[in-house]
């Protein structure tokens, strides 16, 4: 590495219009971090011990269709398919440190998705929980092709079977529109005593 650069950071120039820089220095570093994580495409979230949302970068929001200050404030169980589960993880993230895998949530219009979430407990230096980073990336357009790639494997199987057709397609659409179609488009109706059911009201 050029020593001018090591020692002193990079010269200002016409293609690097910067003034020296001093890369020692934490507030630097900081900015560094900070710049990283809020240009991420990489959905990134900090919540406190508790589960409450302190931070998210622009690609968390485009997950989930909020503005900052909406979104903000809120509890993590709130945007979550399951509750009880987000509760699970975190009762996993404060004893081990972290967890990573699946988990279902709901978009600001209701519709759903799918995401890959990766949770880590940070832990200051007294070894005291101080908030949670949260790593997302959206996997709902493979969970589809992945459903689909089931749905024509089961057609399949029951066209070998020599089933009637028209029954293979009827409950094969059916199929597709009841955990599909609605389920993701955000489409769903409330039953009289109240439950959120996604797919075609029975009235």
């Amino acid at each position: 590495m050029n020593d001018d650069i090591q020692n002193r950071g990079p010269k200002q120039t016409k293609s690097f219009p910067y003034k020296s820089v001093d890369y020692n220095k934490i507030d630097h570093i900081l900015w560094l971090k900070n710049s990283a994580v809020d240009s991420s495409s990489t959905g990134i979230i900090f919540l406190s011990p508790n589960g409450k949302l302190t931070y998210s970068n622009d690609a968390a929001l485009k997950i989930w269709g909020w503005n900052r200050k909406s979104f903000l404030g809120n509890y993590a169980n709130k945007f979550a398919q399951s509750p009880n589960q987000v509760l699970d993880i975190f009762k996993i993230v404060h004893k081990e440190g972290s967890w990573f895998g699946e988990i279902g949530t709901i978009r600001k219009d209701g519709s759903l998705n799918t995401v890959h979430l990766q949770a880590s407990l940070i832990r200051n230096t007294k070894a005291e929980p101080i908030c949670i980073m949260c790593s997302f990336v959206d996997v709902t357009e493979k969970k589809h092709d992945e459903a689909v790639a089931v749905l024509f494997s089961e057609m399949t199987a029951r066209v070998i079977s020599e089933e009637p057709i028209d029954a293979i397609l009827t409950s094969a659409c059916e199929k597709l529109v009841n955990e599909y179609c609605f389920p993701y488009c955000g489409l769903r109706w409330k039953e009289p005593d109240g439950t959120v059911r996604f797919g075609a009201s029975a009235s």
